[in-house]
């Protein structure tokens, strides 16, 4: 799984993703933010653009990660 943060754009774009899968993005209290399924090149993405700067957790369904907005 590859997570990339596209920074003029605000977006994040998960690939490596099975077909299908699930790109979750949660507040750092555990709180769903935004999912969104991965499309048929394994590839999925959540745009921060309207979210405050801070730390959050991405999940997918084989692992997590923790990203800062600043």
């Amino acid at each position: 799984v590859v997570i990339e943060y596209i920074i003029p754009l605000l977006i994040l774009l998960v690939s490596g993703l099975i077909q299908g899968g699930k790109v979750t993005l949660y507040s750092i209290d555990g709180k769903v933010l935004s999912q969104q399924p991965a499309n048929e090149e394994g590839k999925a993405s959540i745009s921060l653009e309207n979210l405050p700067n801070g730390a959050y957790v991405v999940k997918t369904n084989k692992k997590s990660f923790k990203i800062l907005k600043k």
